[in-house]
């Protein structure tokens, strides 16, 4: 391996694990840090990967009051969390089945037939910390949906 190659590692490494325990929350064991960025459903999973965690998993009503302040803390309008659809059910990125629910109110609808991830409102809404199906990327014909407006919430074991 070349010393470049090497230094740039080293360089990645030190960067994750900065990124890792900077301003991260922690409960129950856990850690948990928002993010704020335009990111689709799977680019924001994959940043959470690369840094050694994954998109939020909400397994409690104590988990996700803990999540939902968090998110008051950001300014987004939508946040993506680490639900996904798989045929006939809901499921967490991690592999367990979706037990722990805060559905707004008349969701999941899959309005859009591709609704298949879940996201969480932000401070902007009234619905904070409530979930909605969404498009693993967002609504670009709608000012709140735009992945502009979006963000993410990473967590680690």
């Amino acid at each position: 391996m070349s010393k470049t190659v090497l230094v740039i590692l080293l360089l990645f490494t030190v960067t994750v694990s900065a990124a890792f325990t900077r301003d991260t929350a922690k409960f129950q064991g856990h850690r948990y840090k928002t993010y704020r960025a335009a990111l689709s459903w799977s680019e924001a999973r994959d940043a959470c990967e690369k840094m050694g965690g994954h998109l939020v998993t909400i397994n409690s009503e104590e988990e996700q009051d803990f999540v939902t302040h968090l998110i008051l803390r950001g300014n987004a309008n939508c946040y993506w969390i680490g639900g996904i659809k798989v045929p006939g059910r809901w499921q967490w990125i991690t592999g367990e089945a979706v037990t722990y629910r805060n559905w707004a109110k008349d969701e999941p609808n899959n309005a859009d037939g591709n609704e298949v991830v879940i996201m969480m409102y932000g401070k902007t809404s009234s619905n904070i910390g409530q979930w909605n199906d969404e498009s693993p990327f967002g609504n670009p014909y709608d000012d709140f949906y735009n992945l502009e407006n979006f963000g993410f919430v990473c967590e680690w074991e």
